[in-house]
């Protein structure tokens, strides 16, 4: 069996956390083959699964459209076409939130509108907000502003608009003191990451100076983590071979930041027998 890790070229080839994962993948019998999906000649594959390819919110269509070509190859693909698809784009947040999962709230304005930002924020009652593309990643074209700046953030929303659709929601305080990434593999909780902005900032991504340690979490969070898990699965038909849950903790109750199923950070590294746990779940998929 031949297993693509896709990346893409912005990462020298293996990708991030790949040289964990390829030891004990060839342990259950399985090639793992780096490849990045914007680069590399497509090799001999049975099938693929997406690692790190940390750029596709700058080419969506194009990465859509290799996806496509896999499913078309006869190659098997985890997390699956569908789940990638509708994981793509923020709209998923809510489809989750109409089944009863907790967001952080969100008003999903279309490409091509001309929202009222200060309307929107009067309806809310929100004053500390950020603006985010429904495709996008990395904090890419994520903007954090305030009510008293609002004329600012409302050229920046229109630009945004013109082109892409666009989420805003509040900011939620309690993210200062980090974000909780949660891990399950075939529906089985692995591990958990808290994602710590520098001071001053709210950005989770290690690119804007954030930091991360292991997190020992309470069952409580596990159970609300495995509830989204099977809200995701019902919407998708199918279960999810891998996943990061993104969450905050606010007012006693937990609020879904990302479901993350294309190619999340896995925190591996940091984590001893997490490798171990994403080759089983793989193998498991490939070998159903």
């Amino acid at each position: 069996m031949r297993l693509g890790l896709v990346s893409c070229s912005r990462y020298k080839l293996p990708g991030p956390e790949d040289e964990l994962v390829i030891p004990e993948l060839a342990a259950a019998g399985i090639e793992g083959i780096p490849i990045a999906w914007d680069s590399n000649p497509e090799a001999d594959l049975d099938a693929i699964v997406i690692r790190s390819a940390w750029n596709y919110w700058h080419l969506p269509r194009e990465f859509g459209s290799w996806v496509q070509r896999q499913v078309d190859a006869g190659r098997v693909v985890l997390n699956g076409l569908h789940c990638i698809q509708w994981n793509l784009n923020k709209r998923y947040l809510k489809d989750l939130a109409g089944v009863g999962v907790d967001i952080v709230p969100s008003e999903l304005i279309e490409a091509g509108t001309e929202p009222d930002l200060l309307a929107i924020l009067e309806k809310h009652g929100w004053d500390e907000f950020v603006i985010k593309p429904l495709i996008g990643g990395d904090a890419h074209r994520m903007v954090f502003s305030r009510r008293s700046e609002v004329l600012r953030a409302q050229n920046f929303l229109h630009r945004l608009c013109q082109r892409e659709g666009v989420l805003v929601q509040p900011l939620i305080k309690e993210i200062r003191a980090g974000e909780l990434s949660l891990v399950f593999f075939d529906h089985e909780y692995s591990h958990c990451q808290r994602k710590i902005p520098k001071a001053g900032d709210f950005r989770t991504q290690e690119h804007a100076g954030s930091h991360t340690q292991a997190e020992v979490v309470s069952k409580e969070l596990i159970a609300w983590g495995e509830q989204v898990l099977t809200a995701a699965a019902d919407i998708l038909g199918s279960r999810v071979d891998y996943v990061r849950i993104d969450a905050v903790q606010t007012q006693g109750r937990y609020l879904l930041m990302e479901f993350e199923a294309i190619d999340p950070h896995l925190y591996l590294s940091d984590h001893p027998g997490s490798a171990a746990r994403f080759a089983r779940a793989i193998a498991k998929r490939l070998r159903s």
